[in-house]
């Protein structure tokens, strides 16, 4: 016999120990706990894939490779894009081969900060680990039935369709994260304790939501238009309450995005701010600026440091000085006032014109001929008005 037909012959024996073997470990599965039966069948599977009796399956993970799954080491990698294919699937449990237990959930944690639109997992999952072939079975929590999820997921994408045909056909990718943000704000409340809080379902279906569910709304509007936006996880410093936001880039600029603070139902203590439609203050930041603001980066190492102030809203509309200048502050004023608005907005970059500008409002002195110029178009003698300081982004808003 020539060595081919050697080769062909022991490859005939092997499909053929491969199938008996198969058909033990399917009785096996029977009598198996149900973890126990889910690494079965990942080594049944992979022993009728070795020997060429079934087609694996084509591989799609690496359409699926997001920023956080970007910071992985090679085996969490390849373990994302397992878990990838498979929650895509809507599978209640993942065999996730040639990986050890130590790369499931860094794994597992970036999947679900790169993919918002995989509503129906909850982030939690418990997992056996088989050494014998370095197999990992998940089973994921879920926070629907899934046999709920493909109306809502169409529910979902229709909303975000909505908002992707609302855009002007000649919007840039700056105005698109705009308006975004303006959308997931304008069409949500914060409400904690809100139904589904943590995933896209509270912001754009049932209009509640918290931090992390505006977060992944947010990203999720953004990767429907064909925008980059990765998900922020991190705390408030003053009280180390976690909190979560995002990540946005333009060309090579990135910037920081926080839609949950941009949003007056969460800043309703101040009537003042409440009343507005939207908070800006939030769309745009530089590293240096959103840390400055109380805002504590969990896996700052891994994000890229923004310094740009291209993408702040302030510095886009002409509200941000990097000096206190009056003839340029009081031009600004005029712009405000003539747009319709009751309030006119000021970012300073230096901290020393931010302390001139506190000053002269608490002393009576900023801008006094423009202010007296609204109240003598009013037919008032005196102005009446009041201010709100944002010592974290220096930030001035005076309201008449």
């Amino acid at each position: 016999m020539t060595d081919q037909g050697q080769k062909t012959g022991c490859l005939g024996c092997a499909a053929v120990l491969a199938l008996i073997v198969s058909l033990g470990v399917i009785l096996m599965m029977s009598m198996a706990p149900p973890m126990v039966r889910n690494v079965l069948e990942a080594y049944r599977l992979r022993l009728m894939d070795l020997t060429g009796l079934s087609e694996p399956e084509e591989q799609t993970g690496d359409q699926a490779l997001g920023f956080a799954g970007e910071q992985l080491s090679e085996t969490q990698q390849s373990a994302y894009k397992q878990l990838y294919e498979q929650a895509a699937g809507l599978e209640e449990s993942f065999a996730v081969f040639e990986v050890s237990s130590d790369d499931i959930d860094p794994a597992y944690k970036a999947l679900m900060r790169d993919h918002p639109e995989l509503f129906w997992l909850d982030g939690s999952c418990t997992y056996l680990y088989s050494r014998m072939g370095d197999v990992v079975t998940v089973e994921p929590g879920f926070s629907v039935e899934l046999d709920q999820v493909p109306e809502l997921q169409q529910r979902l994408e229709a909303v975000a369709d909505e908002f992707v045909a609302s855009l002007p056909e000649d919007a840039d990718d700056y105005q698109v994260i705009q308006a975004a943000y303006e959308y997931v704000i304008r069409n949500a409340s914060y409400v904690p304790g809100a139904s589904q809080s943590q995933n896209i379902q509270s912001v754009l279906l049932n209009h509640e939501s918290v931090c992390a569910g505006y977060a992944r709304s947010y990203q999720y509007l953004l990767h429907r238009a064909g925008l980059f936006c990765a998900f922020v996880e991190g705390a408030i410093a003053d009280t180390s309450e976690d909190h979560a936001w995002n990540l946005v880039r333009v060309g090579d600029v990135y910037a920081h995005v926080d839609t949950t603070w941009g949003d007056p139902t969460y800043q309703e203590a101040d009537e003042r701010i409440a009343s507005q439609d939207v908070i800006y203050d939030y769309l745009g930041l530089t590293t240096e600026e959103i840390t400055r603001d109380d805002h504590m980066i969990a896996n700052k190492d891994e994000l890229p440091e923004c310094t740009s102030h291209e993408l702040d809203y302030y510095a886009r509309e002409g509200l941000s000085f990097d000096t206190y200048d009056e003839t340029a502050l009081s031009e600004s004023f005029a712009r405000q006032v003539a747009s319709g608005q009751n309030m006119a907005m000021f970012k300073f970059a230096d901290e020393q014109a931010y302390d001139q500008a506190a000053t002269a409002l608490a002393e009576g002195t900023f801008l006094t001929d423009d202010l007296l110029g609204i109240a003598s178009r009013r037919g008032d003698t005196r102005m009446q008005y009041s201010y709100v300081l944002s010592d974290g982004l220096r930030i001035v808003k005076v309201y008449w």
